[in-house]
C-alpha cells in the first residue's frame, strides 16, 4: 500500500532510529540495559549472539510464520570466569511474547545467564530441522565451558543459567524427530526458580529420552507449577509432569496439577 507522506516520514524516522540505535535503546549494561519493544530486535538479538543486560519494555507480537534463528549466548572462551549468571541477563519484566512460531525455542544454548520474568503465550515450536538434541518453547539447553587454570592443576567453569519467574502458557511443541529432552520451558539444564507450564502440548514422533512439563532433563527446579500438561509419544523414555527425568537433581516444592477428566468425575 502506498503510504501517505506524514506516514512515510514517521516510518523512515523509525527505521533511522533503528540504524543509529542498538535494539530499542540503551547500552547493554545493568545501568542501561538495552531495550527490547519489538519482535524484529529478538531476531536481531539472535543474529548478534546474547550477551549484556536487556530488558524488555512492552508485549511483543511475533506477526505469523517467518524466519527465525534461536537466541544462543556467545561462545565464552579462555579467561571468563562467573558464578553471577551474569554473561546475558533479560528481564522481561511480565510482558508477553505472542505467536511464536519455528524451529525450537526463544532461546538455543545458552550458558552462564539469568532469563526472568518473560511470558510465552500461543507458541507454536517445531523441532523437525534443527542441529541440537534438547528442544524447549522457552530455552532448548543449559550449557557450561570448562578450561583448565593457567597452571593447568585445576578447572574452572562458566556457571550454570538461572530462569526466574518464567511462565509458557497455552503452546504446542511438535518433535518429528529423534529428540534426547523436551520441556514445556526448557529441554535440559538450568536452574528453574518459579517458573509455570500452563495448557502445554509436548507431542514426540520420534524417540525421545525424557519429556517434562517443566524441563525434559532436570538439573535444578524449585517453586515451579504445571497445569494441564499434555504428553503424546509411542516412543519416550520417560515423562513426568515436572521433569522428564533428574540426574543428581534438586527439585523441590513443585507441583503437577491435572483436572479431573469427566469419567474421573462420574466415579467420585
Amino acid at each position: 500500500p502506498i503510504k501517505s507522506s506524514a506516514a512515510s516520514d514517521v516510518y523512515k524516522r523509525q527505521t533511522l532510529y533503528r540504524v543509529l540505535n542498538m535494539y530499542g535503546g540503551g547500552k547493554g549494561t545493568v545501568n542501561d540495559p538495552y531495550i527490547i519493544d519489538y519482535y524484529d530486535q529478538l531476531l536481531l538479538l539472535a543474529e548478534n549472539k546474547a550477551k549484556g543486560y536487556f530488558i524488555q519494555t512492552k508485549d511483543i507480537k511475533f506477526p505469523g510464520e517467518i524466519d527465525r534463528q534461536t537466541i544462543d549466548t556467545v561462545r565464552i572462551g579462555k579467561g571468563y570466569e562467573s558464578k553471577y549468571y551474569d554473561l546475558f541477563v533479560y528481564d522481561g519484566q511480565g510482558y508477553k511474547i505472542t505467536g511464536l512460531y519455528g524451529d525450537g525455542g526463544l532461546f538455543g544454548t545458552v550458558a552462564a545467564s539469568t532469563i526472568k520474568n518473560i511470558v510465552i503465550d500461543g507458541a507454536t515450536i517445531s523441532v523437525a530441522g534443527t542441529s541440537t538434541s534438547d528442544y524447549g518453547i522457552l530455552c532448548n539447553r543449559v550449557t557450561s565451558y570448562a578450561y583448565n587454570s593457567a597452571e593447568g592443576s585445576e578447572k574452572y567453569g562458566t556457571g550454570n543459567t538461572r530462569f526466574e519467574n518464567c511462565k509458557v502458557s497455552n503452546s504446542k511443541l511438535y518433535s518429528d524427530k529423534t529428540a534426547q529432552y523436551i520441556g514445556g520451558l526448557v529441554g535440559s539444564g538450568g536452574e528453574l526458580n518459579n517458573c509455570y507450564a500452563y495448557n502445554v502440548l509436548l507431542s514426540c514422533r520420534g524417540s525421545t529420552s525424557g519429556v517434562g512439563g517443566i524441563v525434559g532433563n532436570a538439573c535444578f527446579v524449585k517453586g515451579s507449577l504445571a497445569n494441564v500438561i499434555t504428553i503424546e509419544g509411542s516412543s519416550i523414555t520417560a515423562a513426568g509432569g515436572i521433569a522428564g527425568s533428574a540426574f543428581g537433581t534438586q527439585c523441590w516444592n513443585c507441583l503437577l496439577y491435572t483436572s479431573p477428566s469427566p469419567r474421573d468425575t462420574e466415579r467420585s
